[in-house]
């Protein structure tokens, strides 16, 4: 799309950037005119941007819009991050609003020395619903949804995530643009590079190639081939806990982080029904029990390409399987094995042995218990 009929666009849907100087309450009165009015739920909410720790990024002129008003996403100057977590968050707007409606995204991605723009409607509905859901945290403690995640990555890839600080669900899937709608002068303009005369991909060029780290990454992995799109694959599996070898225990709370940046939480009902879900390839596992005497908690970071060959083994392409992840628990407590295995016939069964296990000791039995179930 040529950028004027690009700006036309913008000025439809989104304030005005500073570009056509207009007031942004102007816009936005415009625009509550042509999108169904909101249900009239607010939420207490903040915008954060995150991107792969080896792609970096500059967010520019970024927002969240939702009925009467907007927040801006926040990145600062040169954004290394994960693909996962609430990324770098605009920490002054703490009011309660609706649900955003709209994402506009522009931003640099330094190893490609490319400028991305994004124009995109949000599902509204979907996140309204998701933050009225109420979700307890390990104290049991009611938490709700707190930020709306933006992930970017290369090739203009746009994530958007609802995120608390143990549950995280992918919102969708959005592809920006490449544009010239800004030049290194708008958005740099004390810069070096800018004050020379030079264009953004020389501003990009002369930051990224300073980091051996990224320099090396990109000889190695280029853009990353799609990867992020790969972890978005999701499979038909939960997570169990075994007591193996006359060991005893009552497990608590399964925390679980994939690759898509999504993470889940089991406790009480659901973990009581343990339903299989409809996840992404797993990164990490947080395990809490007890026994008749302490409490336990054993953290396990599992090795990326072990996972990736063990799902290929167990979810055959074309094939609907059931698997579970196992985490089985030793009569110490303190020897954790972790397998994949699947629920068909013949029954695989494969130890993930490359996994960071680490098993910590929490506290006594009736401690434990009490503050698992506070006095009202």
């Amino acid at each position: 799309m040529h950028e004027i009929e690009y700006h036309k666009k913008a000025l439809k849907y989104i304030p005005a950037f500073l570009i056509a100087g207009l007031p942004l309450s102007a816009c936005i009165q415009k625009q509550k005119k042509e999108i169904p009015m909101a249900q009239q739920d607010e939420f207490r909410w903040r915008a954060g941007v995150t991107c792969p720790d080896m792609y970096p990024i500059r967010e520019h002129t970024s927002v969240l819009i939702f009925d009467d008003g907007y927040t801006y996403l926040e990145s600062g100057g040169f954004l290394r991050s994960e693909w996962k977590g609430s990324g770098s968050i605009n920490t002054t707007d703490s009011r309660f609003k609706k649900a955003p409606y709209r994402l506009v995204v522009h931003w640099i991605s330094y190893i490609e020395e490319k400028l991305y723009k994004g124009v995109f409607d949000l599902p509204t509905e979907k996140m309204t619903e998701l933050f009225r859901e109420e979700h307890l945290d390990f104290r049991r403690n009611k938490k709700s949804y707190e930020y709306i995640v933006v992930g970017l990555a290369p090739e203009g890839m746009v994530v958007v995530w609802l995120w608390f600080s143990n549950k995280c669900v992918e919102i969708g899937r959005y592809q920006a643009e490449e544009s010239n709608a800004y030049t290194i002068q708008q958005i740099a303009p004390t810069s070096i590079t800018a004050r020379e005369g030079k264009t953004l991909a020389d501003y990009a060029h002369t930051l990224w190639t300073k980091k051996p780290d990224l320099v090396e990454n990109f000889n190695k992995n280029g853009l990353g081939n799609k990867i992020w799109e790969t972890y978005r694959e999701r499979f038909n599996y939960r997570v169990i806990t075994e007591y193996i070898d006359g060991a005893t225990g009552i497990t608590d709370y399964i925390k679980a982080d994939f690759y898509n940046g999504e993470m889940d939480c089991l406790k009480e009902d659901r973990l009581q029904t343990n339903d299989f879900n409809q996840w992404a390839r797993m990164n990490y596992l947080n395990v809490v029990w007890s026994d008749k005497e302490d409490a336990y908690e054993v953290k396990i970071n599992l090795d990326e390409e072990e996972v990736f060959q063990y799902f290929a083994t167990i979810f055959p392409e074309g094939e609907e399987t059931q698997a579970e992840i196992v985490v089985q628990i030793a009569p110490d407590n303190l020897h954790i094995t972790v397998q994949l295995r699947s629920n068909t016939q013949p029954v695989k069964e494969l130890i993930f042995h490359k996994a960071d296990i680490t098993v910590y000791k929490l506290r006594n039995s009736a401690e434990h218990i009490s503050i698992l179930n506070p006095k009202k």
